[in-house]
This record gives C-alpha cells, structure tokens and sequence, in this order.
C-alpha cells in the first residue's frame, strides 16, 4: 500500500478551517499563516499582547475539548502579518514564558514560523498549540479559568469551574 502525501503548501482557502489544531500546528507554515482565517481553533494576536493577555488563552484552550486551539503571535486581528522582530528580545522572552509562569497546568508546544511581514521583510510569528486538559480545569495563577464558547472567550464563574472540575473527574 502507497502512502499519500499531502501537499499543505497548495491546499484551498478553504480546506484550512477543516484542519485540526494538530494538523494546523504540525503543517504550520507562512503560506497557511497568510491564508487561514481565525476559526473556533486559533487566535491571532499582534506582538503587541501583554503577556497577562496571552495567557488566557492558555486556560481557554486547556479547558476546551475536544482539542484545545492554537495562538498566532505576530497577526493582526485582520490578518495582517506584523510579525516579531519589531519587539525587543526580552518582551518576546516574556511571551513565551508566559505559559509557564502564569497558567503552569498548561500543556502546550511554541515553535516560530518564518514569514514575509507586511513590509515586505524577513519576520518570523510565534504558533502555540495548547492542548486540551481532560483531567484537570486549568486556571491563571490568579485564579481565574476561561473556557472557548463559539468564538469567544468566556471567564469561568466558580459555580462553572466546579462543574468542569467534576466532568473531569477532578473532584466528586
């Protein structure tokens, strides 16, 4: 038996939005970036995001099923690719740590995609792909939980973070 191969590179505008987070992570590149439109699985952030800001949607996608979601660092919420490189080093380090520091029970993985900014310059975007938790509601280390309904992103009251703890078997 062949195997098939997929060239992701080529595939239709709108065959994107039928992609899983994983699929999309995995096949990450500058051409789906410049095509794909946000959808019930991935965000697009400016560079600009406060880390505090980025790290809702941490908890959002790990509270999410069936598979979590993905946030594109360095678009525009129109799409316009800003990219990186126009922030100092340490805001990007801040970034990408702010899953660690400030919604530690979240699973995810960073990788940065190159692509052409919207200058027309070498640039590159942050993709993080977090995974749903099935085990566990997933807070900020204030406190606070959010949960994706539809394509927004909802704060989880205590009354819902008890409910979401018991479907996940978190506590009885």
């Amino acid at each position: 038996m062949e195997q098939l191969l997929l060239d992701f590179e080529s595939l239709p505008a709108t065959a994107i939005p039928l992609m899983n987070p994983d699929e999309l992570f995995g096949n990450c590149s500058r051409e789906i970036l410049s095509r794909a439109q946000e959808t019930g699985l991935w965000e697009r952030k400016s560079a600009r995001v406060h880390r505090e800001d980025l790290s809702t949607y941490f908890s959002m996608w790990a509270n999410t099923p069936p598979h979590g979601g993905l946030v594109a660092v360095g678009i525009e919420n129109d799409g316009k690719i800003t990219g990186c490189l126009s922030q100092d080093q340490q805001k990007i380090n801040n970034l990408e740590k702010a899953g660690r520091e400030l919604c530690s029970d979240a699973r995810y993985d960073i990788k940065r995609i190159n692509v052409v900014n919207d200058r027309g310059e070498e640039d590159y975007v942050i993709v993080i792909r977090v995974y749903y938790r099935p085990d566990k509601v997933v807070e900020l280390a204030s406190g606070r939980g959010y949960i994706r309904r539809g394509d927004s992103r909802y704060t989880l009251s205590e009354e819902e973070k008890r409910e979401l703890a018991i479907d996940k078997g978190q506590v009885s």
